[in-house]
């Protein structure tokens, strides 16, 4: 199958291709765009939720975090192929169904309500805090932000959130060393480390650091997935 490019009224926007193949066992859906395309740094982060090259107000950085979620959840996986300056293809590979027997369709996602607790994200990605907030304050939580390790540990000794949302990797003081001195502070902190693409998950954090981490959840992530370690940290 294939659609032809479209272009936009007034010939400014760019082409966008659409084709889909079967390959062996799966079908390929290709999606290609005659953008400005992407470097490196920016496809590493193009799931990752609420993260967006736009202006503020103009997206959520939810729709790309959203369609890797469903595909993945459809035992299929999305690849990038992207310069800067050449436009951008997605490849989205699918397994080819079973026509012989009828799936179930995959469970939504369960979104379980927090009860008033106060919780503080620490970002260093401030296109994300506000969002963040929302969401957590949808989920039933009292939510702020902060964008830096020294900032996150002046805001929980003046007001003691009940759990910590915390990046493990920025820069300056990283999430670990926030995590450390949050816990000189108050050694019985709650704390939820997150990472993005990290492929050792928790190892190489210090021990003591990860003897007193609540959770850990890797980017991306959905809003199911958040509830639920939230509700589970909180429980404990």
């Amino acid at each position: 199958m294939h659609q032809r490019p479209r272009r936009h009224a007034g010939g400014r926007d760019p082409d966008l291709t659409i084709t889909a193949e079967r390959e062996e066992s799966r079908i390929v859906v290709s999606i290609q765009d005659t953008g400005v395309g992407m470097d490196k740094s920016t496809q590493e982060k193009v799931y990752d939720p609420f993260f967006t090259t736009k202006e503020p107000g103009k997206g959520t950085g939810l729709g790309l975090s959203t369609a890797y979620g469903i595909v993945k959840q459809h035992g299929g996986d999305i690849l990038i192929e992207s310069e800067p300056g050449t436009g951008t293809t997605f490849h989205i590979l699918l397994p080819l169904p079973d026509c012989t027997t009828r799936g179930e369709e995959p469970p939504a996602p369960e979104l379980i309500q927090g009860e008033g607790q106060r919780v503080l994200v620490v970002d260093d990605d401030e296109t994300i805090l506000q969002p963040m907030i929302e969401l957590l304050e949808g989920l039933g939580y009292q939510a702020s932000a902060v964008n830096n390790g020294r900032r996150a540990v002046d805001a929980y000794m003046s007001s003691r959130p009940d759990v910590v949302l915390l990046d493990r990797s920025m820069p300056g003081m990283d999430g670990l060393e926030t995590a450390g001195r949050i816990l000189e502070t108050d050694p019985d902190a709650w704390i939820i480390l997150i990472s993005g693409y990290d492929e050792d998950g928790p190892d190489g954090i210090d021990s003591r650091v990860l003897e007193s981490v609540k959770g850990y959840i890797p980017k991306p992530f959905d809003i199911g997935e958040v509830s639920k370690v939230l509700a589970d940290v909180l429980k404990t």
